[in-house]
């Protein structure tokens, strides 16, 4: 026969661990709730008067603007739009680590007659159900660098919601090249460009043995090959690295282990960011996010065809590799697969 402390004791654990399995699955209200509205601003249509309505408390406020600065700390704000298209605009709180955002596309209708900036010398927006084939075509049967991936024609890749989606996936677990599919999407002969502030809004995909990159190669590649037609890696990540991303360039004195570039440290890489580079006949400048703040500038001071064969068009690249060379030294997670990098514009302005 039980002994009655014994039931007592029996029945605290069992209230305790009720208790404990309720918690668990109480929902956590969030710190704030976040919105905003915005108005034409009555100094041009193309400027948009932008007002936050926030409840509860919050450490940091911040709007993002595509790739201009972000606007921290107030409820209201002005911002200027030259180009028609459609933009992101993002309202983010933040409250010891956590964040809560708001969203809304934005609608411009029209250029701005008086603007005087950097022409928009192309873009493509996505904004259709299937990709662009005046600006895009899709490479298969390519393999480079020991990568395990096998790039498809079809099935890695849709365009819906304004987005373009790359999609890597798994076939099996043998870890060989053809375990994976995915997809590289490329504009040669079709968009290609000397010069310009090159611009691509993306969320790249997380994991060990991801090697996602946004880049560009000379358009004299076939008659002049790699490394000496010159390759500018606008963003390259190896998900074994979480939050650290590269920008550089390959050419025939500098490439492969001896190539020049640097790293940026991002707070969420399947967070929207622009990736950008401003390409000049002198220098090429990349950074991310805020173009006023380059983390690396490639500028020799001799341009000889060995250091500088940038003086020419180039075409970009939009690819998620597996494994390699590079995105494979610690080997495959086979347990993120689907993953994917969501890329919602690409955009090429002038800067003469």
């Amino acid at each position: 026969m039980l002994n009655f402390r014994v039931i007592i004791l029996l029945i605290s654990l069992t209230l305790v661990s009720f208790s404990c399995k309720k918690d668990s699955t109480t929902p956590v209200a969030p710190f704030a709730t976040v919105d905003f509205t915005y108005t034409v601003s009555s100094a041009s249509e193309n400027t948009l008067h932008f007002v936050a309505n926030v409840t509860g408390s919050y450490e940091l406020l911040e709007w993002t603007f595509a790739s201009d600065s972000p606007v921290q700390g107030v409820l209201s704000t002005d911002h200027y739009f030259p180009f028609a298209g459609t933009y992101k605009v993002i309202l983010t709180l933040w409250q010891k680590g956590e964040k809560v955002s708001a969203t809304k596309t934005i609608t411009i209708a029209k250029n701005d007659p008086n603007y005087n900036g950097p022409a928009l010398l192309w873009s493509d927006e996505f904004d259709g159900s299937s990709l662009n084939t005046s600006n895009w075509s899709i490479e298969s049967n390519v393999n480079f660098n020991n990568e395990l991936q096998s790039y498809q024609a079809s099935g890695n890749h849709q365009v819906a919601g304004g987005v373009l989606t790359i999609t890597a996936k798994k076939v099996d677990d043998q870890t060989h090249y053809g375990s994976y599919t995915s997809a590289r999407i490329i504009s040669k002969s079709k968009k290609e460009f000397k010069y310009g502030r090159m611009e691509i809004r993306a969320k790249l995909p997380k994991g060990r043995g991801t090697w996602p990159a946004i880049w560009m190669l000379g358009s004299n590649i076939d008659a002049t090959p790699w490394p000496t037609c010159g390759e500018i890696d606008i963003m390259e990540y190896v998900g074994y690295h979480p939050g650290w991303i590269k920008g550089s360039i390959h050419c025939a004195s500098y490439n492969a282990g001896n190539s020049k570039g640097g790293d940026f440290s991002i707070t969420k890489e399947e967070d929207y960011h622009v990736y950008g580079i401003n390409w000049t006949a002198d220098k090429i400048e990349y950074y991310v996010d805020d173009r006023t703040q380059p983390y690396f500038t490639y500028s020799p001071a001799v341009k000889t065809l060995g250091e500088w064969p940038f003086d020419q068009p180039f075409f970009f690249i939009l690819n998620i590799a597996i494994g390699g060379t590079w995105g494979g030294q610690q080997g495959v997670d086979n347990t993120i697969f689907p993953v994917t990098m969501d890329i919602d514009w690409v955009r090429v302005y002038d800067v003469k």
